[in-house]
């Protein structure tokens, strides 16, 4: 019989990764994430001695403005401290692109503010960006002229 998941199994079926807590809060792949809640466990010892005293960490690939740390007192999610600097959630392939297109000596603001255009861009889609400086009817003349070629490749 189908049962719907709670939020919590949710969570628990969320890919895990193991990260220690520090004064900045969880540094995962040059992204921190932070939250007041966070402060009885900075420079704690997890007490699983497997995993080195790191944390519990579950993250979701699809959206990773966000992670979710498992505590003896239950979870707690942390957002990623530049998330009011970007437009919308965003994926891990997202992040990497983003990183590849700041480019080395890149500040995870910087990152922040690459990865904001690029979901903006997206969002407008291609010559129709917020700023309106690109002509609507110059990004539509790509897709006829291709049009246009895959009739005339036919014919031959």
């Amino acid at each position: 019989m189908p049962l719907a998941l709670s939020g919590e199994d949710h969570l628990e079926l969320l890919p895990v990764e193991w990260w220690r807590i520090t004064d900045e809060g969880i540094q995962i792949g040059n992204r921190t994430y932070n939250t007041a809640g966070l402060g009885p466990y900075r420079h704690q010892h997890s007490g699983v001695i497997a995993e080195g005293g790191r944390w519990e960490v579950h993250y979701d690939p699809c959206d990773v403005s966000q992670v979710h740390l498992r505590t003896p007192d239950g979870w707690i999610t942390a957002a990623w401290t530049q998330l009011p600097m970007v437009s919308a959630p965003f994926a891990d392939f997202t992040w990497r692109h983003a990183r590849r297109l700041a480019g080395a000596g890149a500040t995870e603001t910087d990152f922040a503010r690459v990865l904001d255009e690029l979901l903006t861009r997206t969002e407008h889609g291609p010559g129709r960006g917020p700023d309106h400086r690109t002509d609507p009817r110059e990004a539509g003349r790509a897709p006829a002229s291709a049009t246009r070629a895959r009739r005339t490749a036919g014919r031959r």
